[in-house]
């Protein structure tokens, strides 16, 4: 056993048992700094709460904004029902305002392109997106610029303009290796996309962060390990993060036979963590720094529709209780009271169960549209398989880090915790 491990048990179960050597004594402030030791008498839930309460006070305006609900795809499983609806230029000057008018009282700004495909409006996303990054430039305020497509229309030139325009990471989706992908996320008329995906990618891992999506359910399980042997032998893994996801019934998918749930899903989405990061991908380990579980338990979160209706979450786009407000022509935004509530009002301290979960410091409660719209399968996957995700996230974090020994098994204090 590596003397840092052993010296850390030792602190953390052995009593104090080590002698308080010079060694020791910086290891157990870097313990009581990383929150494994704590005073006794400390009420962790109610740090817990207050943590929570500066999490829904935090000011930064997070957008999705969505030019047009039509695809060029025709997914199965997809939870949207694709309409040929697409944001006008009175939107786009609504939008305009809206992010003027809330740039003054905000401290950031992360907006992310969304659809439908929104590649399909490429031309209107370029216009506003100048439009927005000069906004938040003249109030000197932080802002980052993604998008999230299915990259089939992410060509050279196209990543190369939006690069230009401020957009600074991609989300796109590849499936399975080539048969399995153009079997499930296939243009219209079952026209096959992996071949031109994988050359869009070849191009932007070049130069922008790229965050790589497989969906899985169970007809795709078994070959996402032949899309990174795929992949590697591509030599295409130079992504930013690569994720595995489970295609849920309350996501889009109604075959429940297909379909995992959540507790079926965490283990075998460990060992595809684990077989990533041993062929060298950076597999995405949630959560990266923990916050809030989802974007969509903050305040001035807002999801903008090509029909100016306001959502807070995509996965519920196309449900009852939506939306929860709209965009005016002046940029004001108007909420119903009975939807945003609900959004308001997740019940994390008051649920017995969340509130004897050793990972409630992690998830904050789950998901909000499972946990109150659903009301099933809230918790978060790495809930269900703790110690391999544990493992998993040092094995990350121990590639990422660059710190030295400096003694007995002693890393930097320096060093945020993980």
């Amino acid at each position: 056993m590596p003397q840092t491990l052993r010296s850390a048990l030792d602190l953390l179960w052995g009593g104090g048992s080590l002698s308080e050597s010079p060694a020791t004594s910086r290891l157990k402030r870097i313990l009581f700094e990383c929150g494994f030791l704590i005073e006794s008498g400390v009420d962790e839930m109610e740090n817990l709460r207050r943590t929570y309460r500066y999490i829904l006070k935090r000011s930064d305006l997070i957008l999705s904004l969505m030019p047009t609900l039509r695809c060029n795809m025709a997914c199965p499983y997809c939870f949207e029902r694709h309409r040929p609806v697409e944001m006008d230029d009175t939107t786009a000057d609504a939008i305009a305002r809206f992010v003027d008018y809330r740039m003054a009282d905000c401290d950031s700004l992360a907006l992310d392109w969304f659809g439908g495909e929104p590649l399909l409006c490429i031309d209107f996303i370029i216009s506003l997106q100048k439009r927005i990054a000069s906004i938040a430039a003249r109030h000197n305020r932080a802002a980052k610029f993604s998008m999230t497509t299915n990259g089939y229309l992410l060509t050279p030139t196209a990543c190369d303009t939006l690069i230009a325009c401020g957009i600074g990471s991609f989300q796109v989706t590849l499936d399975g290796p080539r048969e399995v992908h153009d079997a499930r996320r296939f243009l219209h008329g079952n026209k096959p996309s992996f071949d031109v995906i994988v050359e869009n990618l070849q191009h932007a891992v070049s130069r922008v962060d790229v965050n790589l999506r497989v969906n899985v359910d169970q007809t795709n399980a078994n070959s996402v390990e032949r899309l990174l042997d795929e992949l590697l032998s591509l030599d295409l893994t130079a992504f930013h993060s690569v994720t595995f996801k489970a295609v849920l019934p309350a996501g889009g998918c109604d075959d429940r036979s297909v379909a995992y749930s959540i507790p079926e899903f965490a283990p075998f989405s460990t060992r595809l963590v684990q077989r990533a990061l041993e062929l060298g991908f950076p597999a995405y380990i949630e959560p990266d720094k923990v916050q809030e579980f989802c974007s969509v338990d903050l305040p001035q979160q807002w999801i903008i529709g090509p029909d100016r209706n306001v959502y807070k979450c995509a996965d519920s786009f196309d449900q009852e209780k939506e939306p929860v407000g709209r965009l005016a022509d002046d940029g004001s935004m108007s909420l119903g009271r009975g939807g945003i509530e609900l959004w308001q009002s997740k019940p994390i301290f008051d649920d017995p169960r969340c509130r004897m979960c050793v990972y409630l410091p992690q998830c904050m409660g789950g998901c909000a549209l499972k946990k109150m719209v659903h009301r099933k399968d809230w918790c978060p996957e790495e809930r269900y398989a703790l110690p391999e995700y544990v493992r998993s996230l040092f094995e990350m974090r121990t590639r990422e880090s660059n710190s030295a020994i400096l003694s007995p098994g002693i890393v930097e204090a320096e060093q945020p915790a993980s």
